[in-house]
């Protein structure tokens, strides 16, 4: 699994006592550190200990909340494991596909959701560059995991991983899949207690809740919202884009990177539409608006010196046996005139004294695929299903 508390097991860094996940998701349920007195998970904090705001988003490393173009260097650390060479082509490869952002179907291969059945453990080789990418959607676009940690009914303190959409408030006392059967759809059902209302942090369409459909909606407050009643008639929570929400909108294998766990056998050729609106959507900058003067652009750039880089790819050591990880925290991205209401972060190293945040690798387990190939068709060419394009010539 992907964690959602950072990890702070390589060099000197130091953890502060609470941790929070970046995104423009924005992770503002912190399911690690719960009050005793309580089966509610908590609000998470900024690296200075300020609580997140409920509906924030979280902006690339660098962001002042001034409109522009965010640059920020990758490297992979020499030295620190025989195999960190091997990590520069996938690093480069997930660069790639992040600067395109392009959002396409049929990207995932053996996508595997939390829900499944334990796969075989038979020694797979676990692909770099799928590991690589998703970690980067972090660390280097600020983006979270779509999908919830929660605590299941009659099960207190028992977090749970799962495919529905994330959610603060509610999930404690009652979750359901609704009439479809499919967690993280748009009939779903979040339920609350003790006066507290449920609370989505994760954009939908307003149009029509599908956050896999590719097309050329702008991407601002105006057709996105995370805010219950503006869901399309007859939905009751937001879709995200899972292997089951995909394949019931009619695409198979699709499901967006950020999905909070990577198995073994999957791999990612692609982004999703959600992973690409995601970063759109924090494109837009303080006003959520597309278009005004506070846009920002952000690429990635990979640099073979890691001295003055942003971010560094290496093996470590990872408890747990998840395959990867990002060291990062958040802080205000401008000052605001109240820090309390402050909805804007951006990702930061998790200890001051460290420049550059950190993508890891675990060490400790094997075999792993460095290969690079690039799928140039990934939504039905080589299998033979024409049923996305427009039209076939035999």
């Amino acid at each position: 699994m992907l964690p959602r508390k950072v990890l702070c097991t390589f060099l000197v860094l130091t953890c502060p006592a609470v941790v929070v996940s970046a995104g423009v998701f924005l992770d503002t349920v912190d399911c690690i550190n719960v009050p005793a007195s309580s089966n509610f998970c908590v609000q998470g904090m900024t690296r200075d200990g300020q609580v997140v705001t409920t509906l924030g988003i979280t902006h690339p490393m660098g962001f002042d909340g001034v409109g522009g173009a965010l640059a920020l260097d990758v490297c992979v650390l020499p030295g620190m494991d025989p195999d960190n060479p091997n990590l520069v082509e996938p690093t480069k490869k997930a660069i790639r596909i992040w600067n395109d952002l392009l959002a396409t179907t049929r990207q995932c291969r053996n996508c595997t959701l939390l829900e499944d059945p334990d796969p075989p453990q038979a020694p797979d080789p676990i692909h770099a560059a799928s590991v690589i990418l998703h970690e980067l959607g972090h660390c280097g676009l600020g983006l979270d995991h779509p999908n919830l940690r929660f605590d299941p009914p009659g099960a207190p303190d028992q977090r749970v991983n799962t495919s529905f959409t994330m959610s603060y408030d509610g999930s404690s006392v009652g979750i359901s899949e609704g009439p479809d059967g499919i967690r993280g759809s748009f009939d779903d059902v979040q339920q609350a207690g003790g006066g507290m209302i449920p609370e989505s942090v994760h954009w939908f369409r307003r149009s029509d809740n599908n956050p896999v459909i590719v097309d050329g909606t702008t991407i601002d407050i105006s057709t996105y919202s995370r805010s219950i009643p503006n869901l399309p008639t007859g939905h009751s929570w937001s879709a995200n884009a899972n292997r089951d929400v995909a394949k019931s909108l009619g695409f198979e294998d699709t499901q967006t990177v950020m999905y909070s766990t990577l198995f073994r056998t999957q791999r990612y050729e692609g982004l999703s539409a959600d992973d690409v609106n995601m970063v759109q959507m924090g494109k837009t900058g303080p006003d959520r608006m597309a278009g005004t003067s506070d846009d920002y652009t952000i690429s990635l750039q990979f640099v073979d010196d890691c001295t003055g880089a942003d971010i560094a790819v290496t093996f470590a050591t990872i408890p747990g046996g998840s395959l990867g990880g990002c060291t990062a925290d958040v802080v205000h991205s401008f000052p605001p005139s109240n820090p309390a209401l402050a909805l804007h972060y951006s990702v930061v190293p998790n200890n001051p004294k460290v420049s550059f945040l950190l993508v890891l690798l675990n060490t400790d387990l094997e075999p792993w695929d460095f290969g690079v190939v690039d799928v140039v068709f990934s939504d039905g060419f080589e299998s033979g299903d024409f049923s996305e394009w427009d039209q076939v010539i035999p």
